[in-house]
């Protein structure tokens, strides 16, 4: 099964368009983007409005013409820490369209047969558990 991962597109558009096209042109199954999906808003009075907007105007229309070009290629999607808990809310109306799955505290089976392979998330983990001496 071929899976195709990546993180920190932080609302680029271009890279999520670039990936999706990769992703179908080499026959992938699964599509997963782990953390930081939304575009890095720092400016608190508009960091929410600019996560749902991309959602809506860039996100949405590009895993709807991915669906309808790859039926057959699931999208994953994790949170991370600089997508806005409201903006995540967000992201389950792409889930309730069955344009993509969001992983956080959840679990997939992603394959059949004598050889399970299972997806499973954890969003907004904080930067490490461990201290420096530990490395």
């Amino acid at each position: 099964m071929r899976l195709v991962y990546t993180a920190d597109l932080h609302g680029d558009a271009a890279a999520y368009r670039a990936l999706l096209e990769w992703a179908g042109d080499n026959g992938a199954r699964a599509v997963i983007v782990g953390g930081d999906l939304l575009p890095h808003a720092i400016a608190l009075g508009s960091a929410l409005a600019t996560q749902r907007a991309f959602i809506g105007a860039e996100l949405r229309p590009l895993l709807r013409e991915f669906r309808a070009r790859q039926p057959d290629c699931a999208v994953y999607l994790l949170p991370g820490n600089d997508d806005w808990a409201a903006a995540i809310a967000t992201l389950a109306e792409l889930e309730q369209e069955g344009l993509a799955s969001l992983l956080h505290e959840q679990v997939f089976l992603l394959t059949h047969g004598d050889a399970p392979l299972w997806l499973a998330g954890y969003a907004c983990v904080p930067p490490t558990p461990f201290s420096i001496k530990d490395y």
